[in-house]
């Protein structure tokens, strides 16, 4: 019960953890499968990216400096890593899970 406490995210009152391999999407303005290569660089989607992620798993984390469109409402939990130089930028209320990442200008 400890590891899903530490490692799981709690959803519509359920724990959702990692019970199959991770799938890494790489996300620009296109979502795609990739096993370590990311391509990116601006312009980034997420909507493309979560609608992909959707289908892979039962949990989706994302690492995004959230200048992003974000979807209305994912039908998975959302675990958001966002790197930012400072707090102005926010994830969407509907994000199961954020953690922030402060970095120096």
């Amino acid at each position: 019960m400890e590891n899903i406490k530490k490692y799981g995210v709690k959803f519509n009152n359920k724990i959702c953890r990692a019970s199959r391999g991770t799938v890494v999407i790489s996300c620009d303005t296109v979502a795609r499968k990739t096993k370590n290569h990311y391509v990116g660089g601006g312009g980034t989607d997420l909507r493309a990216g979560i609608a992909l992620a959707e289908s892979c798993g039962d949990a989706i984390v994302v690492i995004t400096d959230g200048l992003t469109p974000w979807p209305e409402s994912p039908k998975k939990p959302v675990i958001c890593v966002l790197v930012t130089i400072d707090n102005s930028v926010t994830a969407p209320e509907w994000i199961a899970k954020t953690i922030k990442i402060q970095v120096a200008t």
